[in-house]
């Protein structure tokens, strides 16, 4: 494990959409600042005294380091869930665990985890990107974003796609992904073109040679939403929701975490966070998975008709059939 920092923008905007929503701190205060204290006072010196003046809500006890809140970062999470670049971390997983830590009166500390039980058993108060069917001894809250293969089209505004439409296109996919091993599982007849980046894919996909692109829908959604032009065609599987983990046991801490997430639903912290990264602040149901996507079956040619039996002959005692070396067994299925 290893600690990560955060950039002073992400938590500069999430102070400002706290204090505006919420009212935790006065955002008059955080605008004189910027007016007139920027020159003699940092960023880091804010908002270092803007969360010293917080009240924590939970006791001191109750975090793994008293007043802070370490959230896990699990190793394989990529963008827009966390984007790192020079040893500091900033995406969507970020700005929510920003927004609870602020709920709760906390600072916070990111670092990357390997295991999410062994995390929270450790060092973690809680860990972000967890999807319900991950749950083994802890719990899984929220539905913050979605997972599924997406399929991406040329239009901010065009309308879902169809199964015929996709049929016979061109999908550009990035090389090795597994976005392209779902497209190839799908049994669709789409002719694959490979990229070596989704910057590259989404290139084609604006110049016209490509009339879809495949790829990680929330990675998918933050692309469109960085280049323009493109939005969700609808995907190939069923979206599965993340949350984030905490300890399973109903004690302080997880109750106060289940009520600071309901907090950030209802006064449109989540929304925002979601709407900044995903570029859009609804959530992605089963209602976009693109139906019968998959290529008919080819028609099974039909079993042929069974031989008439030869009269057994008078006075000669019956043969027994066995089934020779060129005996043949027809078995069912598709290719």
């Amino acid at each position: 494990m290893r600690t990560v920092a955060v950039p002073k923008a992400v938590l500069v905007a999430i102070v400002v959409l706290s204090l505006a929503l919420t009212g935790c701190q006065g955002i008059g205060g955080f605008f004189g600042w910027l007016r007139g204290g920027a020159s003699s006072t940092s960023v880091d010196d804010y908002l270092a005294e803007v969360r010293s003046s917080a009240t924590p809500t939970v006791s001191p006890q109750a975090t793994k380091r008293e007043g802070v809140l370490t959230v896990g970062l699990k190793e394989a999470q990529t963008s827009p869930f966390v984007i790192e670049e020079g040893g500091e971390v900033e995406g969507l997983d970020v700005s929510i665990a920003c927004a609870l830590a602020d709920q709760l009166g906390l600072s916070v500390e990111f670092t990357k985890v390997a295991d999410t039980r062994t995390a929270l058993a450790t060092v973690c108060d809680m860990v972000m990107g967890v999807t319900p069917s991950e749950a083994n001894g802890f719990a899984v809250i929220g539905n913050y974003s979605q997972l599924a293969t997406g399929l991406f089209q040329h239009g901010s505004d065009a309308p879902p796609a169809t199964a015929e439409q996709v049929r016979g296109s061109n999908v550009a996919v990035q090389d090795g992904s597994s976005a392209l091993i779902a497209l190839q599982q799908t049994g669709a007849d789409v002719k694959a073109i490979p990229c070596s980046s989704l910057t590259e894919a989404f290139g084609k996909l604006a110049g016209g040679e490509a009339s879809f692109v495949a790829c990680s829908l929330p990675t998918g959604m933050y692309m469109c939403g960085k280049l323009g032009g493109a939005s969700l065609a609808g995907t190939i599987d069923a979206p599965v929701p993340i949350g984030l983990a905490i300890p399973a046991e109903e004690n302080e801490l997880h109750n106060a975490l289940v009520a600071a997430y309901g907090s950030i639903e209802s006064n449109g912290l989540l929304s925002e966070a979601r709407r900044i990264w995903l570029g859009s602040n609804s959530s992605i149901d089963a209602s976009a998975q693109i139906q019968g996507i998959a290529a008919p079956p080819a028609p099974q040619p039909e079993a042929p008709a069974p031989e008439a039996p030869v009269p057994e002959q008078v006075n000669e005692p019956p043969t027994e059939i066995v089934a020779g070396s060129n005996a043949v067994t027809l078995s069912g299925g598709s290719d």
